[in-house]
């Protein structure tokens, strides 16, 4: 009797078993995935925005820095670096100043860092540091050059020095070299040398535009506006290169 029953008893197939794994697989798989897919999607979105940040506080940057100089100008009509020569308003000397202290319209001879131009008859543009665009407003900018750090063996990025950069822990981003890029450099008042990690890379340029005709060729019109063009370039998880842009235009203050 016992061994009848046992007789009658089906199992389960071969095919059965794996037809039954295979969905398995997949209700834990498909979810998984997903999961996996919405992570990465995630992360991309969050870079995305941070170079979209990045980009706009370039040209935040630049309009606090024209901004400073007018109030500054305005408030201190006698300081050496606002006098006017008698044609001219303090505005049309701050604004001057400003578009100086960004570099000159032409092409940089040797490239210079103290020829670095942010004006697009520099090919590379320039790149700069928060700090140095937010000191004194008479204060010269401490520019580089957008083709330093071009990879992330770049000599130029890996001897990089002069940051205006300090933290508590040593490390600090600029925005300056290629992503992915680290060196060091003396950048603190006291000598520590900083780390400057970074998957940011920015650069701006800046174009004239012909805001006052007459008889003058528009580089010499300094009373001309800018359009200000700043690109943040970085990798993804994927090692593929995304870049955002923001332009945006700089007047001159009345």
């Amino acid at each position: 009797m016992y061994m009848k029953k046992l007789k009658n008893q089906k199992a389960f197939t071969l095919l059965e078993t794996l037809a039954s794994v295979a969905i398995l697989s997949l209700v834990v798989v498909g979810p998984l995935a997903v999961m996996i897919n919405s992570s990465s999607y995630a992360h991309q979105v969050q870079d995305s925005m941070t170079a979209r940040f990045l980009a706009e506080e370039a040209i935040e940057l630049l309009q606090n820095k024209a901004d400073s100089l007018y109030i500054f100008c305005r408030k201190n009509p006698i300081d050496v670096d606002c006098l006017s020569d008698g044609n001219q308003t303090q505005a049309e000397v701050a604004w001057q100043k400003f578009k100086e202290q960004i570099g000159t319209t032409t092409v940089p001879i040797g490239g210079e860092v103290a020829s670095t131009s942010c004006y697009i008859n520099n090919d590379s543009g320039c790149s700069f540091d928060f700090v140095g665009m937010t000191q004194n407003p008479t204060t010269s900018i401490q520019l580089f050059s957008g083709n330093i750090g071009t990879s992330a063996t770049s000599t130029s990025c890996a001897t990089l020095t002069g940051l205006n950069i300090s933290t508590s822990s040593g490390t600090g981003q600029a925005y300056i070299c290629a992503p992915n890029a680290t060196s060091t450099g003396a950048a603190t008042s006291s000598g520590d040398l900083v780390k400057i990690e970074t998957a940011f890379k920015r650069v701006i340029k800046a174009e004239q535009t012909a805001t006052y005709e007459g008889n003058k060729p528009v580089n010499k019109q300094k009373n001309d506006d800018l359009r200000a063009d700043a690109k943040v370039t970085y990798k993804g998880k994927n090692g593929k290169e995304y870049k955002e842009t923001v332009s945006s235009y700089i007047w001159k203050r009345h």
